[in-house]
């Protein structure tokens, strides 16, 4: 199985939002990086079929070799794919239950196929035992382990996530995270999300996106290995972070536990900020940071 895209393109009037992009997919996790406006969302709208691209082709291969154009497949396409978009939408009087219910009609898994997967998916996003609750009493987190819960639901082929753990706990993202990681090794996942630290260690190939084309592609440990000698740990007192902000990016200040007077500072530089700073093990976050700096804020 395969996702080729081609050359996709897509116009929002004026705004350029995609620009020939182009990019290969097979089964594993990809992360999609970038600010706000980089074309992210517009991208997974295009493969989900909710948006038209001006040009280019995707094309898909099924696992006999055979490939086709998407726009011809229609709907045999659309059901291979999960879809979980960054804003879901609920009917606030449904119960979890009952809403996947109707996931599962619209889908068109049989009766046997949705009696069986149903808990399972439930039990996965840990919302069992609010089951027959009304979504409409549900919280901000509930809601998206239930939006996630409709995307895994049918076994799809090609997982498509806009920003799933926004909202979770440390401990729900984690487990997530983890359930991603095992149901992923035959689908094409897709991952957009801000929080680096979601695909840093789960993630084959990371397409970090800026204004519509792809700046770098590139293993989470690759990407963050272009940042060696560039990301510093400095030690000064507590009055000077200001002026250290001032000229370098702190991307983290904490207080050492036996001085109150002073601060630890990690910095990127391309040079050394002081004489007695220290080199340490760069991060994907770092490279992400260094890369697009105030654009993500």
């Amino acid at each position: 199985m395969e996702l080729s895209l081609q050359n996709i393109t897509k116009f929002y009037f004026k705004n350029l939002a995609l620009d020939r992009f182009s990019v290969h997919l097979t089964p594993g996790i990809y992360a999609l990086l970038g600010p706000n406006g980089s074309g992210k969302s517009t991208l997974m709208n295009i493969l989900t079929d909710n948006l038209k691209a001006d040009s280019g082709t995707v094309m898909y291969t099924n696992d006999a070799g055979i490939s086709e154009n998407i726009l011809k497949m229609g709907e045999r396409f659309r059901e291979k794919i999960g879809f979980m978009p960054q804003y879901s939408g609920f009917y606030p009087n449904f119960s979890a239950e009952r809403f996947l219910w109707y996931i599962a009609s619209l889908k068109g898994l049989d009766k046997n196929t949705a009696t069986l997967q149903i808990p399972e998916v439930l039990a996965a996003v840990e919302l069992s035992d609010v089951a027959n609750h009304r979504i409409g009493t549900f919280s901000g987190g509930m809601k998206q382990r239930l939006a996630f819960a409709q995307a895994i639901l049918g076994d799809p082929e090609i997982l498509i996530l806009d920003e799933p753990t926004a909202g979770l706990d440390p401990r729900q993202s984690v487990s997530i995270r983890n359930y991603i990681s095992e149901i992923a090794l035959d689908k094409i996942v897709l991952i957009a999300t801000h929080v680096v630290s979601d695909i840093e260690y789960i993630a084959k190939e990371v397409i970090v996106m800026k204004k519509g084309t792809i700046a770098a592609k590139g293993s989470p440990s690759l990407l963050a290995k272009n940042m060696e000698g560039m990301v510093w740990q400095v030690t000064v007192p507590s009055e000077e972070v200001s002026e250290m902000q001032m000229f370098y990016r702190v991307t983290n200040i904490s207080v050492p536990p036996t001085d109150a007077n002073h601060v630890i500072l990690r910095i990127l530089s391309g040079h050394k900020p002081t004489s007695d700073a220290k080199t340490i093990v760069p991060t994907l976050e770092d490279y992400y940071l260094y890369t697009f700096g105030t654009e993500i804020l």
